[in-house]
C-alpha cells in the first residue's frame, strides 16, 4: 500500500494539509470513532487490517459460531428464555399436532359418538334427556 493511499485515510493528509478524501467519506458514513479506527488501521499499510476494521465498524463484532458459546450466551442473558421457547415449541408442534390428529380421526369420532349414544340409551337417556329439557323450558 503506497504512502499516498495511506495519507488519504488520515484525518489530516500531510501532502495537502486537508482531511483525506477517504477519511471524509468514512467520517460521514461511520462517524468520528469509526473513521479514526480505520485511519489507525491504515497506518499499518495492511489492507486486511483495514478491511477487518471496516467490517467491525459496519456490522459490529462477529457473532459466535460455537453451539456451546451461543447456548452460554442465552443462559447468561435470559436463563429461562431458551427452555421456555423449547417447551412452547414442544407443546405447539408435538402435543398440538397429536391432539389435532386424534380429534380429526374419523374412527375416534365414531367411537366417541357410539359411547355417548350407548350411555344415553343405557340410562334411559333420550327419554330422560327430552323430559329434563321439557321441564326446564316450562
Amino acid at each position: 500500500m503506497s504512502q499516498s493511499l495511506i495519507n488519504r485515510y488520515q484525518a489530516i493528509n500531510p501532502d495537502t494539509g486537508q482531511p483525506g478524501d477517504i477519511y471524509a467519506a468514512l467520517l460521514a458514513q461511520l462517524g468520528q470513532s469509526g473513521a479514526d479506527a480505520v485511519a489507525a488501521a491504515a497506518l499499518s499499510g495492511d489492507e486486511t487490517q483495514i478491511n477487518a476494521v471496516l467490517t467491525q465498524q459496519t456490522f459490529g463484532n462477529p457473532l459466535p459460531t460455537s453451539t456451546l458459546a451461543i447456548f452460554g450466551g442465552e443462559l447468561a442473558t435470559d436463563p429461562l428464555g431458551a427452555p421456555l421457547d423449547d417447551l412452547n415449541t414442544l407443546l405447539k408442534n408435538v402435543v398440538g399436532s397429536a391432539l389435532a390428529g386424534v380429534l380429526t380421526n374419523p374412527w375416534v369420532l365414531i367411537s366417541a359418538g357410539g359411547i355417548v349414544i350407548f350411555l344415553l340409551y343405557r340410562g334411559g337417556g333420550f327419554t330422560n334427556l327430552v323430559r329434563t329439557v321439557k321441564e326446564k323450558l316450562k
